[in-house]
């Protein structure tokens, strides 16, 4: 899955917004998640993160680009049939992460 979103904000600013995201969704969803790494590659400008929810291993790369945030994830086989609720989830939060 592969989701662009665009930005107004400066590379710091926008990695606070998705280091605070990530905390919103640990927060919101501690429950469900377990696992949960994430960590940033400063030469690439990219945030590597991988969790479990309900056994299922999710793993992905956030990269920002000047005005650009492009996430991507890889989905098993077993959850493909939620790809467009995840997308449409994960699109709401960039919305309201980068609002």
């Amino acid at each position: 899955m592969r989701i662009e979103h665009p930005h107004p904000y400066s590379n710091d600013d926008a990695r606070q917004r998705i280091d605070a995201l990530f905390q919103k969704l640990q927060d919101d969803f501690g429950s469900y998640i377990a696992e949960l790494r994430h960590s940033w590659n400063d030469a690439q400008n990219e945030k590597q993160y991988s969790f479990k929810i309900h056994g299922i291993h999710i793993s992905g790369q956030i990269e920002l680009k000047p005005n650009l945030v492009v996430f991507r994830a890889s989905i098993p086989l077993a959850v493909r049939f939620l790809a467009n609720d995840i997308e449409q989830m994960i699109r709401k939060e960039l919305e309201e992460a980068f609002a």
